[in-house]
């Protein structure tokens, strides 16, 4: 054997030794770039979700309190109240998961300028994933109806994931509210609330690509033969609230200010109706 034979023999003494240690050596760079390709891509993902789920496209006054509005932000709550008198019924709202609370604020606004005032729930993590999480914040609108004026009459509403948590609340804590508004969600799937008795609406949008118009039938026989059914010619489900396009939407042919008008008229309509319900 000649020293250039030598120089490729691993220590083992043979040639498929060398050939052996090579490939796994390859495999080793192969898997370092791998990773790496991997480790981009997910920082990737993660950085268009946070700019997506992000709260933009609206005047930044409308997160302070202004002649009309008073506006309180807390640890768990964005509170929106009339600066006058306010009336009889109030709505509890959920976000969607991993919107940012505030894309929901210039709806909340609009509500409490017409006299209702507005608790905009936030998610724990932005998320409520676990069961855990769930049970707490459908707890949390058991205690903010039970902590506040047994005169007044209050609804819960809830974006998407929301709308999961506000039927979750609808069905345990159904005896405390007035009424429930279902937006942009196929919910309730998993169980029947056909039996309720107060006043439940179901917004939905044409052009909804994560609650479909075929979901949304196709669970309709869980709600209360009563309900007031809403849809919005041309929106989607980004435009609910104030945040960027959303994995698996489509397209809307609305501008959002129109479709966010027509969600806070079926929010409005519902309110009057809880309200007018108590005699007030």
């Amino acid at each position: 054997m000649n020293p250039t034979d030598l120089a490729s023999v691993r220590p083992d003494g043979t040639a498929e030794g060398a050939a052996a240690g090579a490939r796994k050596a390859r495999r080793k760079r192969l898997g370092k770039w791998f990773f790496r390709i991997w480790l981009g891509l997910a920082a990737g993902f993660v950085l268009y979700l946070y700019l997506s789920y992000r709260a933009t496209g609206f005047d930044s006054a409308i997160l302070r309190s202004d002649a009309l509005v008073s506006v309180a932000d807390a640890p768990g709550t964005m509170t929106f109240t009339p600066a006058g008198h306010s009336k009889r019924a109030s709505l509890i709202f959920i976000p969607g998961a991993m919107v940012e609370p505030a894309a929901y604020a210039p709806l909340a606004h609009s509500i409490a300028r017409e006299g209702h005032a507005v608790i905009l729930l936030k998610l724990p993590w932005r998320m409520a994933s676990s069961d855990s999480q769930r049970r707490a914040v459908v707890q949390r609108v058991g205690q903010i109806i039970q902590s506040s004026d047994p005169s007044t009459r209050w609804i819960v509403a809830g974006h998407s994931v929301g709308g999961v948590l506000a039927s979750e609340a609808a069905r345990d804590h159904g005896n405390l509210l007035a009424g429930m508004v279902l937006i942009g969600t196929s919910h309730p799937r998993d169980f029947d609330l056909s039996s309720l008795s107060i006043d439940v609406t179901k917004v939905s949008a044409t052009n909804d690509g994560l609650a479909s118009a075929a979901e949304i039938k196709a669970n309709a026989k869980k709600l209360p033969p009563q309900t007031h059914w809403v849809v919005i010619d041309g929106g989607n489900h980004s435009q609910f609230g104030y945040y960027g396009f959303q994995l698996g939407d489509h397209r809307a042919t609305i501008s959002r200010s129109e479709q966010q008008a027509q969600t806070a008229k079926a929010l409005l309509d519902s309110l009057v109706r809880a309200s007018s319900a108590d005699g007030s």
